[in-house]
């Protein structure tokens, strides 16, 4: 008998579960061959298309990533539309940070699209027209 036709003593036309086993081996061993030997362990890592062109552009503006140089200082958000009132949010648990911890029932006054005040503010501080929300501590 031939090797083709017979694999460790079953005949392959009797069995062909075990052909299939055989031709299903064979393709994942060049599957797991043909992959470089640094990525078989690691997690498949992908460049964005045209990456290359896109740092080396970054590496040529030589600007610092983060807001503008004027950003502490402006008055309206880019977001901001106008004719919108401003927004006071009264009774908040506000966050303030990890060494300051949190601020209970504050108050945030947004104007204009930006964070205006944080604490308790009277009535005083407060613009001619409002949204009031309670946040319920």
């Amino acid at each position: 008998m031939k090797f083709a036709e017979q694999v460790g003593g079953l005949k392959l036309r009797q069995n062909p579960r075990i052909y299939l086993s055989i031709l299903v081996s064979l393709f994942l061993t060049a599957v797991f061959f043909s992959i470089p030997s640094s990525n078989r362990n690691s997690r498949l890592h992908r460049r964005p298309l045209h990456a290359e062109e896109f740092l080396s552009k970054c590496k040529t503006l030589h600007i610092k990533p983060g807001p503008p140089k004027d950003f502490a200082s402006r008055t309206v958000s880019d977001r901001y539309v106008p004719g919108t009132n401003a927004t006071l949010i009264r009774n908040a648990t506000i966050w303030i940070g990890a060494r300051e911890g949190t601020y209970d029932e504050g108050d945030v006054l947004l104007d204009k699209g930006l964070i205006v005040k944080v604490g308790h503010i009277p009535k005083a501080e407060l613009p001619a027209k409002y949204n009031t929300i309670n946040a319920n501590g």
